[in-house]
This record gives C-alpha cells, sequence and structure tokens, in this order.
C-alpha cells in the first residue's frame, strides 16, 4: 500500500504550510498533472512561500512551475486525497473504490483471512471495514506479530491513536498530531499512522468543507460511534387507525365460497383462473374507504386483493382447512371436514383456534431461549414445530424452522408496545434495531450468510438492518393480517399499537377481545324462497351455498332457493332430506310448507343418466354384424342390424385377429379414447 509508505513526518510538516496557501494556489497543486507545468502566476502571493518550503521549483528566467523532488509525496497523496472526496457523501461506494485504489488484491485477500472471510467480494470487504466489528478486532483482537517485534510495537501505538482519534468524534487535522500525541516519539508516531492507514482503519482525507488535510476513521463509522442511545418510543394520539383481523374474515369469506364451487388452478404456476380468481375477490371484505388511510393501505402490501386472496388459500391449506384435489382432470381446493368445525365457532372463538397455537409456540420459544434449569429442560422436549407463526421467512434456521430466540425476541420486542396509544413505527424501529442485533450470531441456530452475502455472523452493522427488516416483516406480513397490531398515522407518520388480539397474543391476558362484533345469526327461510340472515353466519353460508342462489352478503336476504339451484344440488348428489336438513338446522322456526314441498318435488323431478364414449363397429350388412358379434363374445354387443358395440378396448387386438381368419377386415377410424371421459 502507497499509502503506509509515505513520509507522513514530512507530510505533517508540510500539512502546516499547506494551511497558509490561498484555495487558488491549493487547487492549482490539485489540478497539477505530471507533464502540464502550470504558470507562476497561479500561484500568486504564495510563490514565494512554496520556492521556500520546496513545494515548487522556478527555473532562472522560466514562466512556469516545476514540482520540487521533496514534495512529490505531499503532492501526490494530496491528488490522491481529492480523487476521494466521496468519502464525505458517497459512503460505503466511496470506500469500496478507496480500497481498491490503495490495495493490491493480494493484501485484500490478507484481509479477508484475518477476519475470516475468504469468499466475500470487495464490496463485502467494504462493508466490513466501514463497521464497528472491524475497529474492535483492531483495538481488541490479537496483535498480528510476535509481541517483541517492531511491527507490535507500531500497532500497539496505532491502537493508542486509534483510540484518541475515535473520542475525538471528529475527523483531526494532520498538522496536529505531533501535539495530540506529545508523549510519541516521531518514528512511533509515522510507525502508528503508517499502521492504522494501511489496515484501513484510519484515512487521510480532504477535509468536507475545505482543502484541509485530516485524518479521520471512516465518516460512517465516526457518526455511529459518537451517536446517541435510542430512546424508547412514546406513545402518541393517532389521527386515524386500522385494526382490523382481515386475514380471518378473509378466510371465513373463501371457505364458504369454496364450499359453494372449488376454485380451479392452472397446473403451469399454480395460480387461480381468472374466473375464479375474480369470484373469490369478490367474497373479501373491502377495507376502510377513508382518504387518510390510503397511503397507509397503499404501504401496508399485505392489504392488496391478490395478495389477500392467495394469503387466506395458503393460510386455510397451512392449517389443514383446505386440500389440495383433482376434479375431472382440474386441479381444485375443497374445504376439510375440519373445515366445517372452524366454520361453526364464533367469531372470536375461530381466532382463538387459529392463534392459540401460535401463542403456545410463543411460549415454548420463550422457555427454550432463556436460562436455567427451565430452559434446560424445555431443551430436551422435542421442538414445537406450529402451522403457523409470528417469525417470517428470515427467521428460519437450517432445519427449515423457526429459530426459538429469534421468536422470542421478536415476540418481546412487539409485546412491549404501550398499552393505550400508537408509537412511532420508525422509532420502534431505530430502539429495537441495535438491541436485537446481537442475537444474529454464530453461536445462534439462526443463521444469515446468504441473506448478506459473506461468511460468519456479519457486521453489527449487517446484523442491526437485517434485525429492523425481521421487526419490519414481523409487523406488516404477520401482525397486522392477525388484527394484532393497529396501524395509525400520526402527524403524517406510521405508527403503531398493540390490539386486543395482539395482548392476547402475546401472553398479556388470557381473555380474547374480538374487535368486531359477530352476532352467529338466526336464518329465516321465506316463503318466497329467499333466505334472510339476521346475522353474520358462515358456517351456514358455506352449507346453504351449496344448494342456493347467492343475492347478498353479511345480513338480509342472502340468498334464494329456484329450481336450477336445486336441479345443481342433486346432480351433485345432495338428496331432498339432506338440503331441508341443512335448513332446520340453521332456520329459526318452522320452514314453510311450499318452501318443503317444492324443494323435494324438484329433487325427485331429477333423473340420472350416464354419458360414455362407444367404440361402434360399422358392418356393411346384417351377416356380417352377426359374424362380429360372435367373434366378439361378451365383449361385444349388437345396437343396431349393421352395427355392433365393442365393450372393452383391450379386446380390440383379439377380436382383429379372429375376423382376420374369418376373412373380415378390420379397419380403424376413431382417436384414443380420453382418460378425461
Amino acid at each position: 500500500m502507497k499509502l503506509a509508505d509515505i513520509d507522513w513526518p514530512e507530510v505533517w510538516q508540510r500539512a502546516a504550510v499547506w494551511e497558509r496557501l490561498s484555495p487558488g494556489s491549493q487547487e492549482a497543486f490539485i489540478q497539477w498533472k505530471p507533464g502540464r507545468d502550470p504558470p507562476v502566476s497561479r500561484f500568486g502571493d504564495d510563490l514565494d512561500l512554496l520556492i521556500g518550503e520546496r513545494f515548487i521549483t522556478v527555473p532562472q528566467g522560466g514562466s512556469t512551475a516545476r514540482r520540487h523532488p521533496a514534495a512529490r509525496d505531499f503532492v501526490w497523496l494530496v491528488r490522491a486525497m481529492f480523487r476521494h472526496r466521496g468519502v464525505w457523501s458517497d459512503g460505503d461506494a466511496a470506500l469500496l473504490e478507496y480500497i481498491r485504489d490503495h490495495t493490491t488484491r493480494a493484501e485484500r485477500d490478507d484481509m479477508r483471512r484475518g477476519i475470516g472471510v475468504y469468499h466475500a467480494g470487495d464490496s463485502q470487504l467494504a462493508e466490513q471495514v466501514a463497521s464497528t466489528g472491524w475497529l474492535d478486532r483492531f483495538l481488541d483482537g490479537p496483535v498480528p506479530h510476535a509481541p517483541t517485534s517492531p511491527r507490535a510495537y507500531a500497532y500497539e501505538a496505532a491502537r493508542e491513536m486509534v483510540r484518541e482519534l475515535a473520542a475525538a468524534g471528529e475527523p483531526v487535522p494532520l498538522r496536529e498530531l505531533p501535539d495530540r500525541f506529545p508523549g510519541m516519539s516521531a518514528e512511533r508516531l509515522s510507525a502508528a499512522l503508517r499502521t492504522a492507514v494501511a489496515r484501513l482503519v484510519l484515512f487521510p482525507a480532504l477535509g468536507p468543507d475545505d482543502l484541509e488535510l485530516v485524518v479521520t476513521l471512516w465518516p460512517s463509522l465516526l457518526k455511529r460511534l459518537n451517536r446517541a442511545p435510542p430512546a424508547a418510543p412514546e406513545s402518541v394520539q393517532p389521527d386515524v387507525s386500522f385494526s382490523r383481523p382481515f386475514l380471518f374474515e378473509d378466510m371465513a369469506a373463501l371457505l364458504v365460497a369454496v364450499s359453494a364451487e372449488s376454485p380451479r388452478f392452472r397446473q403451469a404456476d399454480g395460480s387461480l383462473y381468472v374466473r375464479d380468481y375474480e369470484r373469490l375477490a369478490a367474497e373479501l371484505r373491502p377495507l376502510p374507504d377513508d382518504p387518510r388511510l390510503d397511503w397507509v393501505l397503499e404501504e401496508l402490501e399485505v392489504c392488496e386483493t391478490e395478495l389477500r386472496v392467495y394469503r387466506a388459500l395458503s393460510t386455510l391449506e397451512r392449517l389443514g382447512l383446505l386440500r389440495w384435489a383433482r376434479r375431472k382432470g382440474t386441479t381444485v381446493r375443497e374445504p376439510t371436514a375440519e373445515a366445517r368445525t372452524w366454520l361453526a365457532l364464533p367469531a372470536a372463538e375461530r381466532v382463538r383456534a387459529v392463534l392459540g397455537p401460535v401463542r403456545q409456540h410463543i411460549e415454548a420459544c420463550r422457555a427454550l431461549s432463556g436460562d436455567g434449569p427451565a430452559a434446560e429442560l424445555a431443551r430436551r422436549l422435542p421442538s414445537p414445530e406450529p402451522r403457523l407463526s409470528i417469525a417470517p421467512p428470515g427467521a428460519m434456521g437450517l432445519d427449515g424452522h423457526p429459530d426459538p430466540a429469534t421468536v422470542a425476541a421478536l415476540a418481546d420486542a412487539f409485546a412491549a408496545l404501550p398499552e393505550d396509544g400508537v408509537v412511532s413505527f420508525d422509532g420502534f424501529l431505530l430502539y429495537h434495531g441495535p438491541r436485537g442485533a446481537e442475537l444474529l450470531v454464530n453461536e445462534r441456530p439462526y443463521r444469515f450468510s446468504r441473506m448478506i452475502g459473506v461468511s460468519g455472523s456479519g457486521t453489527p452493522e449487517q446484523r442491526e438492518r437485517l434485525w429492523i427488516e425481521l421487526l419490519m416483516d414481523t409487523a406488516l406480513d404477520r401482525l397486522v393480517p392477525f388484527g394484532a397490531l393497529q396501524t395509525a398515522i400520526h402527524d403524517h407518520d406510521l405508527a403503531i399499537g398493540l390490539t386486543p388480539i395482539g395482548r392476547y397474543l402475546f401472553g398479556l391476558t388470557d381473555e380474547l377481545e374480538y374487535p368486531t362484533s359477530e352476532a352467529e345469526g338466526a336464518v329465516v327461510v321465506q316463503p318466497d324462497f329467499e333466505i334472510v340472515f339476521t346475522g353474520p353466519s358462515p358456517l351456514a353460508e358455506a352449507e346453504i351455498a351449496r344448494f342456493a342462489e347467492r343475492i347478498g352478503s353479511g345480513m338480509g336476504a342472502v340468498f334464494r332457493i329456484t329450481r336450477g339451484s336445486i336441479f345443481t344440488a342433486a346432480a351433485a348428489g345432495l338428496l331432498a332430506k339432506d338440503i331441508l336438513g341443512t335448513l332446520r338446522t340453521h332456520a329459526a322456526g318452522e320452514l314453510p310448507a311450499n318452501v318443503e314441498r317444492e324443494i323435494v318435488g324438484w329433487v325427485e323431478r331429477c333423473r340420472r343418466v350416464t354419458l360414455r364414449p362407444a367404440i361402434l363397429i360399422e358392418c356393411p350388412d346384417e351377416e356380417t354384424a352377426a359374424q362380429v358379434a360372435a367373434a366378439a363374445g361378451d365383449r361385444g354387443k349388437r345396437v343396431g342390424p349393421t352395427v355392433v358395440e365393442l365393450l372393452e378396448y383391450r379386446g380390440r387386438p383379439a377380436l382383429g385377429r379372429k375376423l382376420a381368419a374369418a376373412g373380415i377386415a378390420l379397419d380403424e377410424d376413431w382417436n384414443e379414447p380420453d382418460d378425461e371421459w
């Protein structure tokens, strides 16, 4: 590294002179390219000073300046620092350029080996260099040389220098270094600076506001070291909020729709056919139509209709309430026996049936990640693997299951939200980011090297960013659809707070308060064949939808019984007693006599016929038909004077041989039977 070979005592002595130059003279030096000597007029009143301090020389009678050999390192350094002025604004991109400019590939490989990151690229190395972990390894890690070697002596001096500059909290002018370390000799000070620069811990640079020569830790790292500890977010009063447990509403609505007609899915990509998707999407309850909530709902991508449909279907399948099936050559999903039991529950109990196991999983994860005999006992027991978890995909371990320590920490973060009011979502993330980052280390079963592109546990900054991403995914992709989080707007910022469902989920209460009052209402069957709901009842909707036409939703006239709907139900195998039994189960009072009579009559009028493919052998005359029927035996049947039906296709080769022996040629003019028949 050429920066490490510079004569640093010469540099900081010249830095004092550099500060006395006018901006024009400084700029002339920076723009001074080899072979293009500037005119002496560029240096104005500074010409005598530059000549006297051996910065430049001017041949006798000459009009152009030449660089003095003694100032070669200084001029090279200033030009190099000017190239990398992005140090103050471009962040890691500028650091990557700096590393590639000032180090060789062998030097970068040596640095990677020093931290155990063998397969990372230059960009990953730059991210390591800009982290507090890199600084901690330099200050507290083992000295990479024998304790008595001169290089170890320089290393300890470099550590002293770095600690002092880190405590300063700001860039330090190069000319001030001798005064800041009066106890160090010039030789030791130079060796310390050379070592810190070579190990990419200190960086020479031009000041952010002028051309002053400074030495600094990487600016983003310096800022991080001197930032104030994040404060716990305080409760605020929301302007408008949203907290519907729409996932459970969607699950119930789609189960009702699927019970009436199984949706079809494409085999190629598993997506719904357009007609089936539109039918299911129409069943979802609309979200609040409040202009103040528009941007919040846009931010919550989980509220998009398409995602709501597919999320509800996949959740139903994961819970064993839906299953895949093949019907007439088409892939469909249909309710299981457990689906009827779940729909029959009151609204609050449906939520409890789903979130109860999730809550138990959180409690088990807290026990597993704790300390003491109870935690040790919990670790010996089989690890609970729930069908549903608050953990997003990023919190999965190598075994594909949620990491208990991560699940427990996520739950504890959200359980700490205040019971009343909401807090800034950004403030929540900033507060819990550093607190949870230490979980993501090698000692935990959780691995995330595939996410950040390096081996090991990554840098503290990477872990903090990943932890914030896990918090965001848990909040927006899991807890909001559960109705466990209240999302709100406060002073044009997104805010969050716990709901009664959230307090139940995280074990803060055993009572589950459902935010909406879904009364399991009675069903009234009217003489005009309309079925009126006096209150929502998903189970009744799911069962009545099999033999009635939908004309509404929610409350009021929801279904109408027609002759066509009864014919369709009878064709599906429903009997009159099944239809009447369902109506009596859910109806308040007796069924109208005319409705019972018509349903029985319509079902009795239904007849069932069989449609099957047939293989016909057409003969030129009745005598030939008789010979063919005799040759076919039990596998053939005459269906006309000159037509014989072949009942089993597998007997065709043997029949062909028999007919050929009798002098009858069998010509085939037909297509292979379709298995879908």
